[in-house]
């Protein structure tokens, strides 16, 4: 038997068997999963989070899960005291993050804790106090499922790009507004996201990737001989 011949005999069935597993009723699930994160520091504005959209090439759509791995506060803020004694009492962050078709996730007035701690009073009149805000979670690990409803929004022939909404509204509050400010611009809230898509796979899908690597396998298989 002639190599390409051999090649053919050892393929073909292979092919067969293949094609003959997408009857009815044996599609198989799966799932894909992205991740990515971004940080938002205190100021207006809209920034985003983004993720990689559904390929709906791949197959069809079966749920849709996002995962909140964690929301971080970090970063620093600065108080200028002009004249007089004046207390930084306290600092916050209003925090929220849009999710489509599902319940946002958000946090009013989350409690920062800095060096030096508050509440301070030791700033001189005519000089700066830097505060470093000391690290701490405001979400670990909270999940949503999307509504079927909504998948449109998330899966695109191709891909593509889905970019969810992070806010981060920090404040500090003074004993004396008129003899001191507070620029929050530094306090940063960090955010990581994963979503994961299970779909059913196109039978085309299945048989391009098999037939690859049957391929490569009678091209190996021929190189031995």
């Amino acid at each position: 038997m002639t190599p390409a011949r051999h090649t053919l005999h050892f393929v073909l069935p292979v092919i067969a068997l293949v094609l003959a597993s997408f009857g009815p009723g044996t599609a198989r699930g799966q799932s894909i999963s992205y991740t990515n994160s971004v940080t938002v520091f205190d100021g207006p504005g809209t920034t985003y989070l983004s993720l990689s959209k559904f390929d709906s090439d791949l197959g069809t759509l079966t749920g849709v899960e996002l995962k909140l791995n964690y929301g971080r506060v970090g970063g620093s803020f600065l108080v200028t005291n002009s004249s007089g004694s004046v207390t930084v009492s306290s600092a916050t962050m209003n925090a929220s993050i849009f999710a489509f078709g599902g319940s946002s996730w958000s946090t009013n007035d989350f409690s920062l804790t800095s060096v030096p701690a508050l509440p301070y009073s030791a700033i001189p009149a005519g000089s700066n106090q830097q505060f470093d805000v000391q690290e701490a979670y405001i979400w670990t690990n909270e999940f949503q499922n999307i509504s079927d409803t909504f998948w449109s929004e998330y899966e695109a022939p191709g891909g593509g790009t889905l970019n969810l909404p992070v806010f981060n509204n920090s404040e500090v509050f003074l004993s004396d507004t008129n003899s001191a400010a507070a620029n929050p611009g530094g306090i940063s809230l960090q955010t990581e996201m994963t979503i994961t898509y299970t779909f059913v796979p196109e039978p085309s899908t299945y048989a391009l990737l098999l037939l690859a690597g049957v391929a490569s396998l009678a091209i190996a298989k021929r190189r031995r001989s």
